[in-house]
């Protein structure tokens, strides 16, 4: 890293340069394959029941190097005194712009066609201006737009290609070791279907390479699902690859005020405001390319109605678990693009004061204080709208709010000399004392009722005593 400032025309214009560079390895548990390889048997345990000690190796060669560098600058710019000394109040005014860069080494990423991408990063620029008057009050006015690539689109991507060792489970290895046969299975995985389907499936094996054969052929190669017999137990075996993610950019906009004044020697505020609002775009692309392709897959199989737990009575087709786990909440996220994000508070505001008594008052030596806190309401869910082209989607014309938030704390302090050189301070503080005490909601259902909640901010008091020599 490396950092630059300097100062012109006097101490009225300050700059600020940086630069760093950051590089960060990932190394990857050993698949499957290398496991068995190695150990001479599928399985993360041995005989005895204690995890293979492959289990904890990491493979030799990097499966990503993350590089970046990132830059900073900013500028301030003081208007002489000289220009504002005679104006009322003696004005004091201050311009500021800053640009920065980041990079966010987020370990070993990879998108649902298991190709490793690049950390998220991203852009803030912020600009605006203070002013000081009479000497004891100070405002700041900032104004910034923060834009990031490569971020989590909030999709669990690894259900858009897993589904596949859920489907073996439930319609191959779990009817074997429940003791059916074939046409057991197959006849309870058609209940309620007038024709047969799948007229050319007529055996496990050929049931399982139906399933396998869902997803892209590249990514068969890679995953190599398959069921073996362990121990007498037909068991679902396949390589594991974490860290799949779907992607997104984002980009935020807000402003702030902050207003600090001492209307008297003893007495200190300051008022914080601020406003912020997020749009998320370019959602999940790659998911989405392959979510179509497994649909279209889904479609062409003959594998659409089929119940997809047949042993265990459940009506939940192969189509309908994948919509409901991977093509809702995708349809969901996609659906939010290019729209303001409902569940960010757009407004916050906070206010701090503390008085302290004179040396002359009953009360010298004491001071007290508060703070307030307030967030604006939140959104926590919206109504449902089926569409033709996507399915159900949110309905982003319905959403449900939470309420707005406010808490407050409370303090009293004493300050004296123990001594010429030891100054003492105790204080009371009372923490939440003040405000909203109910359960918060986080989580709609889709009808409006409450599916998550978060107790409060726990009401608490503590002392604190502060030697000063």
């Amino acid at each position: 890293a490396f950092t630059l400032q300097s100062r012109f025309l006097s101490d009225h214009l300050i700059g600020l340069f940086g630069w760093r560079t950051d590089e960060a390895t990932s190394y990857e548990a050993l698949t499957t394959s290398q496991v068995v390889a190695l150990s001479g048997s599928a399985g993360i345990f041995d005989a005895d029941g204690n995890r293979k000690p492959e289990t904890y190796m990491l493979q030799d060669a990097a499966s990503s190097v993350e590089e970046g560098d990132t830059f900073t600058a900013s500028a301030v710019a003081h208007v002489p005194d000289a220009w504002t000394q005679d104006l009322p109040l003696a004005p004091r005014v201050s311009f500021h712009w800053g640009e920065s860069e980041n990079f966010s080494p987020a370990g070993l990423r990879r998108n649902v066609n298991l190709e490793v991408i690049g950390p998220p990063t991203g852009q803030t620029t912020e600009y605006g201006f203070s002013v000081e008057l009479a000497k004891k009050h100070h405002l700041r006015f900032n104004w910034f737009e923060t834009t990031s690539s490569g971020a989590n689109s909030g999709l669990n991507a690894a259900l858009v290609s897993n589904r596949q060792a859920y489907r073996l489970e439930r319609l191959v290895a779990e009817p074997l070791n429940t003791g059916w046969t074939f046409d057991q299975t197959k006849a309870a995985a058609m209940a309620g279907l007038s024709s047969d389907p799948i007229p050319n499936i007529n055996s496990y094996a050929e049931l399982e390479a139906a399933i396998i054969g869902l997803i892209p052929a590249e990514l068969q190669q890679e995953y190599n699902y398959r069921i073996e017999q362990i121990n007498g137990t037909y068991q679902v075996q396949s390589d594991s690859f974490g860290g799949q993610v779907a992607t997104a950019s984002v980009k935020a906009e807000g402003f702030e005020i902050d207003f600090v004044t001492n209307p008297t020697p003893n007495w200190r505020l300051m008022f914080n405001v601020s406003k912020q609002e997020t749009v998320q775009s370019d959602s999940a692309p790659i998911a989405k390319a392959l979510a179509d392709r497994i649909v279209a897959n889904i479609e062409s199989s003959g594998l659409r109605d089929l119940r997809v737990s047949p042993t265990f009575g459940a009506n939940e087709t192969v189509y309908g678990e994948f919509n409901r786990l991977v093509l809702v909440p995708l349809n969901g996220i996609l659906a939010k693009d290019g729209t303001t994000s409902l569940e960010q508070r757009k407004w916050r505001a906070n206010f701090v004061t503390n008085y302290r008594f004179n040396n002359d008052s009953i009360f010298k030596g004491f001071s007290v204080g508060g703070a307030i806190r307030w967030q604006d309401k939140v959104g926590i869910g919206y109504g449902q709208l089926y569409s033709v082209d996507a399915g159900i989607v949110p309905d982003l014309n319905n959403p449900f709010f939470a309420p707005s938030e406010w808490s407050g704390d409370m303090w009293v302090g004493y300050r004296r000399k123990l001594s010429e050189k030891i100054n003492w301070k105790i204080q009371l503080n009372l923490r939440n004392v003040l405000g909203d005490d109910q359960d918060i909601p986080v989580r709609a259902n889709p009808d409006g009722s409450i599916a998550a909640i978060r107790i409060p901010n726990e009401k608490t008091w503590f002392v604190t005593n502060t030697f000063e020599f």
